[in-house]
């Protein structure tokens, strides 16, 4: 969810008569009940994204790097997942020899190169991977920021117990 939704506002007259009708109210996260919660009061349940754990049970471990250590970042790279958070965290590890990889690609992937290349961040862009075998990988940072809901690297930690 986002802080502000812009798409709610010009619905909100059809979403108001839909929602008289709804028996229950559900939200992945606290973050995104709070949101739905300022267009529409009520009483949320809090139902998590589910798991796939057939998918997680057959993928392989993914190797990151050679070096000694990495930072994986498996999301799409669009603002409210916070890559540039990690970015700048990383940059401030530049004594420790701290690979970042990026796997998943968006709208702010351009973005982010530009800022780990002036940071002097050394990091891969991977392009989108596939799900099951990310999660596998450790360590990983899910820094989501800017009205994200539960992250799902969450979800993937439950399934991978």
């Amino acid at each position: 969810a986002a802080e502000s939704s812009a798409r709610y506002r010009p619905a909100r007259p059809v979403l108001e008569r839909a929602i008289r009708r709804v028996t229950v109210r559900t939200a992945v996260s606290n973050a995104a009940r709070a949101l739905a919660e300022e267009y529409f009061p009520g009483d949320f349940e809090i139902t998590p994204n589910g798991i796939d754990l057939e998918r997680f049970q057959r993928a392989s471990a993914m190797t990151l790097t050679d070096g000694p250590t990495s930072v994986l970042f498996f999301s799409r790279v669009e603002k409210r997942k916070g890559l540039s958070v990690l970015i700048r965290a990383v940059a401030q590890l530049a004594d420790l020899d701290v690979e970042l990889v990026v796997a998943g690609a968006g709208p702010q992937e351009r973005a982010a190169r530009s800022l780990a290349e002036s940071l002097g961040v050394d990091a891969r862009f991977l392009g989108r991977v596939d799900e099951g075998d990310g999660a596998l990988a450790e360590p990983r940072a899910a820094p989501a920021g800017g009205g994200e809901g539960a992250p799902d690297v969450d979800d993937d930690d439950a399934a991978r117990s």
